[in-house]
């Protein structure tokens, strides 16, 4: 435990809990944090006690009291202190980009607060079933540019939030709140800390609705997919001098994407994929962003004859900002950079213990899930910070067959990081005693003499 408090790691992430604890509290989350960091598979708080010898002086009930009662209030806190310092690593030329997702972990057992069915509504969704019982959460990260590899980033949790459909949150006495509210709160809160940061959310159709998209901070703008029915309108025009009656909110109808490729003039060529053809409009979506001006593309492929009916790209789509600064092309690609925190979900699931917990109340849930996230983005950026000051990072040091290899993973920041704690003569603790005497093997005795 010793080494642990005194490497790299340990320092840099003292300093981001430094004055949130108490003495005795920042005690049981670096104990928590020393068992994290050496756990490879399983990620419970059990095999944390057991991997930093935790349970030889103090009970494990002890620490989940820690995560319910101490942790839980003060998440928000340590979420902050991840924000301000990853942002400190996006020049301040550039905006900040957020990725924002929902994700759902198996579980079994009716008796898990939050657990429910939830159906995965991409039709394109790589899953064995569509309709998972388990958690769901909402999750946002934080694009972090690599300055030694340009054009890389890497992606950074910055906010989870356990999702509660109606029926449970009022079983759980708690107050309902959509994915959207979830990551309204999560963006809102960002905008908070970093108050004069441009911010670029980005989000899929999930996200485009009413309760996400209105009164947003002045300071941040999104990107998410255009519904293929709603309505685009002109912005208005300012009525004739003189003429009484209220000013016009709204201009003349545009169309819908879906009556919007029936026209065949103004159409481009998309910059990347061939055969398909762009077009964008800017105007008012009335009936969710009242008065604000959006700029939409739609994108209109060509399908093959000789595919099925069903392809695996749609014909059509639209995709829409409320920056009005973006081109047609520059709004393309940062819905397609939303992949990212798809690539992130999966780390998650394999590097950060995402939903590993064997914890059955809504508080402990929630805390274990959070500070799992917190510590992986507190990993991550030490990552960042140890790249940037080093000459060379060899990515193909023990993965030589990578030869397409140049950005780093998250599989490089836990090999690394595991390097790191192997160097600094961190390693688990055992768990049985291993002062005991030997027994001696019992001596042959003499034949005895023939009577």
């Amino acid at each position: 435990m010793e080494n642990f408090l005194s490497s790299s790691f340990g320092v840099f992430l003292m300093s981001l809990i430094s004055g949130i604890f108490t003495t005795p509290s920042q005690q049981n989350f670096m104990i928590l944090a020393y068992g994290w960091s050496l756990a490879s598979i399983r990620h419970t708080i059990t095999s944390y006690l057991w991997l930093s010898g935790a349970v030889s002086w103090k009970h494990f009930s002890r620490f989940y009291i820690f995560l319910s009662d101490t942790f839980y209030p003060l998440q928000e806190k340590l979420w902050s202190s991840i924000i301000i310092c990853a942002a400190g690593f996006v020049p301040q030329d550039q905006k900040i980009r957020m990725k924002i997702d929902d994700t759902t972990k198996k579980k079994c057992g009716r008796k898990i607060d939050g657990v429910d069915r939830y159906r995965n509504g991409s039709s394109y969704a790589r899953q064995e079933y569509r309709t998972l019982f388990g958690l769901n959460f909402v999750y946002v990260t934080m694009l972090l540019p690599l300055r030694i590899w340009p054009g890389a980033y890497l992606s950074v949790p910055i906010g989870l939030k356990l999702y509660l459909k109606k029926k449970v949150a009022k079983r759980l006495g708690i107050p309902y709140r959509s994915r959207s509210l979830l990551a309204r709160e999560i963006l809102d809160f960002v905008a908070l800390k970093l108050p004069h940061r441009q911010l670029l959310a980005n989000g899929d159709g999930a996200y485009a609705r009413k309760e996400f998209l209105r009164n947003l901070p002045s300071s941040a703008k999104v990107v998410s997919r255009f519904p293929i029915n709603s309505k685009l309108y002109a912005l208005p025009q300012a009525p004739p001098k003189g003429r009484p009656g209220r000013k016009p909110r709204k201009g003349k109808l545009i169309g819908s994407p879906k009556t919007l490729i029936l026209k065949s003039e103004g159409w481009l060529p998309h910059p990347t994929e061939p055969e398909t053809l762009i077009r964008d409009f800017t105007g008012l979506w009335h009936s969710v962003l009242p008065g604000i001006p959006i700029r939409m593309v739609v994108v209109l492929r060509k399908r093959p004859q000789t595919t099925p009916q069903k392809s695996k790209k749609r014909i059509f789509e639209a995709f829409f900002t409320t920056d009005l600064d973006l081109t047609a092309e520059e709004i393309l690609g940062e819905y397609r950079q939303r992949w990212s925190i798809e690539i992130d979900i999966r780390d998650a699931n394999a590097f950060y213990g995402l939903g590993q917990d064997q914890c059955r109340k809504y508080e402990r849930i929630v805390a274990v899930n959070n500070f799992r996230m917190f510590l992986a983005a507190a990993r991550s950026i030490w990552f960042i910070k140890q790249t940037e000051n080093s000459e060379h990072v060899n990515l193909l040091r023990f993965r030589p067959w990578y030869r397409q290899k140049r950005y780093p993973t998250q599989l490089d920041v836990v090999s690394a990081y595991q390097e790191a704690l192997c160097c600094q003569g961190i390693s688990p603790t055992l768990r049985f005693l291993q002062d005991m005497n030997e027994i001696n093997p019992i001596k042959d005795l003499p034949p005895t003499e023939a009577a």
